[in-house]
């Protein structure tokens, strides 16, 4: 069949709205892509699968630790049992796994029979997280940094109060500060129907908050408790610490005015915007998460790094301070420079811990390990 094409050919006009429409359509199919593989993941998580194979990792965890196993023919035997696999990324540390068949990941929990307390600074920040002599210790994550700052805090804010709860999880951590005296339980509402909001009070929300065109503003000395996603986009500013039991989404427009300025524990991934600003030289932000962390491209960050994997690869992204990645650290070398005036002291006003458990060769005996998760 043959097409007849009129002589005088495309007008402009129309070329500029076929085109403009063709990358509309690739717009949506790739957003369509990308929250469709968020959702499967999602899940994965919650899968019969994902929770019984967890399980069966935490059950050996806590058997090991409990009966205080060191011979390699009865864990081989417990591993067995639980029809898990386990390995030694170093002499010191036990690696714990499972191989997920409807995905192409694994769920993995680490273990340390023996370990130390060490400087938090000398153990990370000291470092970009490029150099060929790190490694990140499989112990630090968003849980157990959170973990030893909570055991700070609670001591410096609520002297006297009990820490025995259980903190082998983060929502273990969450479900702590609901219930410690002095923490007052709001609803979402209790942000979301301020103009800019300011916290000077110990606060736990209780929900996700999603904040359009606002400052969200938390006092210094004061951590506020989110059991669910924060979610900010247009013109906004935040400013303190935060523990964020969800993920946390920086959206926006190019145009918009976003600065970030603070420390994050977020259970789950991070997302932030083109054209945010974190941190400043003075006071830089600390973003320590379980999950993912992702920068769009033309952000300029003073600050920190945790994730399972960071992506920052996507443009003129300039790091000054350090990137830490479990399993994939994607960033450009060029992007990424120490920050020389950020001090050891500086951490407590940060509301990082000044001390982090790692496991050892010759440490004391304590058999630490790591909540299960994605790798």
């Amino acid at each position: 069949m043959k097409l007849k094409l009129n002589k005088k050919g495309m007008s402009l006009p129309a070329m500029l709205a076929i085109i403009t429409f063709l990358i509309g359509s690739l717009l949506a199919i790739i957003t369509t892509t990308i929250n469709r593989a968020e959702l499967i993941e999602r899940s994965i998580d919650s899968s019969e699968e994902y929770v019984n194979y967890a399980n069966n990792i935490k059950a050996v965890q806590r058997i090991i630790a409990r009966d205080e196993i060191t011979d390699e023919t009865e864990i081989a035997d417990l591993v067995s049992y639980f029809n898990i696999q386990f390995d030694q990324p170093n002499s010191s540390v036990y690696r714990f796994y499972k191989d997920l068949d409807s995905v192409n990941r694994s769920v993995v929990g680490y273990l340390a029979k023996n370990t130390e307390a060490i400087q938090t600074y000398q153990e990370l920040f000291e470092f970009t997280g490029l150099e060929d002599s790190f490694e990140l210790s499989p112990l630090i994550n968003a849980t157990s940094m959170l973990r030893e700052y909570t055991l700070e805090y609670v001591n410096d804010h609520f002297p006297g109060t009990s820490l025995d709860a259980d903190f082998s999880s983060f929502k273990d951590i969450v479900r702590f500060y609901k219930s410690l005296s002095g923490y007052s339980i709001e609803e979402p509402r209790y942000i979301e129907d301020q103009r800019n909001p300011i916290i000077s009070d110990y606060i736990f929300i209780d929900g996700d908050v999603e904040l359009e065109d606002k400052n969200l503003t938390i006092e210094p000395g004061y951590l506020l408790i989110i059991d669910g996603d924060l979610k900010i986009s247009g013109d906004a500013n935040i400013t303190g610490n935060i523990v964020i039991n969800g993920d946390f989404k920086i959206e926006g427009k190019r145009r918009d005015s976003r600065n970030i300025i603070g420390t994050f524990y977020v259970e789950g991934d991070v997302e932030i915007a083109r054209s945010t600003n974190i941190g400043t030289e003075t006071r830089p932000s600390f973003f320590i998460a379980n999950g993912d962390i992702d920068l769009e491209n033309d952000i300029t960050v003073y600050g920190y790094f945790i994730a399972d994997d960071f992506s920052g690869k996507k443009g003129d992204i300039f790091i000054t301070g350090g990137v830490y990645a479990a399993d994939d650290l994607d960033i450009k070398d060029r992007n990424l420079e120490p920050n020389t005036t950020m001090t050891e002291a500086d951490l407590q006003d940060y509301g990082i811990t000044t001390t982090i458990i790692v496991e050892s060769s010759s440490g004391d005996i304590t058999f630490t390990y790591t909540e299960p998760k994605f790798e």
